[in-house]
């Protein structure tokens, strides 16, 4: 099961993180970086977006379409379990809707099933981070949310979501304060809830699954656009980040540096493969993952021992389950094995929070860490959200 992280880590390279605190889409849509290295002055310009009822294409754009250099091919994972991206991709093949965009009453087909949405939400119920962060992103403040392990929203949403009320945790939500708020839309996913919860739900209010969080970031994205009817919005927010990622692949090294992922757990070092949120990104910003994390899978969970293999890239993104409340951090970097590794020697860390790198799981989160990693290349912000 991907993990979610909702506090801080120690400490976060990206200074100044109200530059990206969230906006409004409707009304006071996002803005990028016009001719980033030139100034890196926030452009003011609205996004151009099409009418409701138009046909919206809601695809995403290619790496290489994103200006990324090409990235080896991911090694196929002989781990039991494993979810490779084709297979955590292909249900959504059949999901979405045939209504046009904006338009209500609507059949959404799902992960289990169809849900008919009579008129466009407004009470929304959100789940997990992911299905927070896209509300938020597209428009909606939702009434509800879960938190994950009852350790409060993530740290990158938090204060701009102060009037939502917490609804149980993601694993245990409380289906009495969810019925309280009398919902008209619940969004959450199949691996965090099965079949059973999935009909209670349906019982209070009409209910959308996607399939996973984390790797189908952008399919879940559409998907709860579709939900919400907020194709408009969704395609200006999908066009910030691509442009984003464009104007940051014309400014990062060429070539790339070899990248690891690390997560600090309380009793665990936890590696990031390919298959997960922050491995669709690097990918989308032509980062070369070292060998052992090459790899066509979620994470493998070890040890400091396991840090010379799998952490040995030139370029480290670390992020730190718990932040300072981690005890077993200090052991990990104070540690031979930490400090021999070469991104480590050449100080070409870059300490991350984990609530957007690890927990993020959503547009929102994927801009942040797009600006963030530019950060620690030198470069300016290439995508601007107005206070």
């Amino acid at each position: 099961m991907q993990h979610r992280d909702w506090t801080v880590s120690r400490r976060t390279l990206l200074a100044g993180s109200s530059a990206l605190a969230l906006g409004t889409i409707v009304g006071a849509p996002f803005a990028r970086v016009a001719g980033a290295q030139d100034t890196g002055t926030p452009a003011t310009a609205a996004v151009a977006s099409p009418a409701s009822g138009d046909a919206i294409d809601l695809a995403s754009s290619s790496p290489a379409d994103l200006g990324a250099p090409e990235v080896p091919a991911a090694a196929v994972s002989t781990a039991d379990g494993a979810v490779p991206e084709a297979v955590a991709f292909a249900p959504y093949a059949e999901f979405g809707t045939d209504a046009a965009a904006g338009v209500f009453p609507r059949t959404v087909r799902h992960a289990f099933g169809e849900t008919t949405i009579e008129a466009r939400p407004e009470r929304v119920v959100v789940l997990d981070s992911g299905e927070l962060d896209a509300a938020i992103y597209l428009g909606v403040t939702p009434v509800g949310a879960a938190e994950y392990l009852a350790s409060g929203l993530p740290a990158y949403v938090a204060n701009r979501v102060t009037e939502i009320q917490l609804i149980g945790t993601t694993a245990e939500p409380d289906l009495e304060a969810i019925l309280a708020l009398k919902p008209d839309l619940i969004l959450s996913s199949k691996l965090r809830h099965d079949e059973t919860m999935y009909g209670l739900l349906s019982n209070i209010a009409p209910t959308v699954f996607a399939e996973r969080p984390g790797v189908t970031f952008k399919q879940n994205f559409v998907l709860y656009a579709q939900a919400l009817g907020r194709e408009v919005e969704a395609r200006t927010v999908i066009d910030l980040y691509e442009q984003g990622a464009r104007d940051l692949n014309a400014l990062l090294p060429s070539p790339r540096p070899t990248t690891s992922i690390v997560q600090i757990r309380p009793d665990s070092v936890r590696f990031y493969q390919r298959a997960n949120f922050l491995g669709q990104i690097l990918t989308d910003l032509g980062f070369p993952r070292s060998d052992a994390e090459n790899v066509d899978d979620f994470a493998f969970d070890g040890s400091i021992e396991n840090l010379g293999e799998y952490a040995n890239g030139e370029f480290v993104i670390l992020a730190v389950q718990g932040g300072e409340d981690n005890e077993f951090a200090p052991e990990v970097i104070s540690s031979p094995v930490w400090g021999s590794l070469p991104a480590v020697q050449a100080a070409q860390v870059l300490e991350a929070a984990s609530d957007t790198f690890i927990g993020g799981i959503g547009y929102g989160a994927a801009m942040d860490v797009i600006n963030t990693i530019g950060e620690f290349f030198g470069q300016p912000a290439v995508i601007s959200i107005p206070e």
